[in-house]
């Protein structure tokens, strides 16, 4: 991943706490008892870094198919190799991106 300017992730909602802790269970962000915050938008912010995560792995997919495809352009064919780096992309960011929205929207099969 990039040089994260942020706290690095995993991030957790802790409910009960009404605070986002890291993986080493350090508050990110602590809700003033006095604010509201929705669990649906709690769990949106504990996975911003597993999202973001996300969003540059399918970047670099999406970059891998713009240079196999400007390839089959330009030459009227693909490298076998050149194709399986892009599937190989393609599943690893599909992977990630399927738990990473699962755990934004709060579902068990995060």
């Amino acid at each position: 991943m990039r040089d994260a300017k942020h706290t690095p992730g995993p991030w957790v909602w802790e409910a009960s706490a009404g605070m986002i802790v890291d993986a080493e269970g350090r508050i990110v962000i602590d809700v003033d008892p006095g604010m509201s915050c929705e669990e649906a938008d709690a769990r949106l912010i504990a996975a911003a870094p597993d999202l973001l995560a996300a969003a540059h792995e399918a970047q670099e997919c999406v970059d891998i198919l713009h240079a196999l495809t400007t390839n089959i352009e330009k030459r009227g064919n693909y490298s076998e190799s050149s194709m399986l780096t892009f599937l190989d992309a393609a599943a690893s960011c599909l992977r990630r991106l399927g738990p990473a929205i699962a755990k934004a929207e709060g579902r068990a099969d995060a």
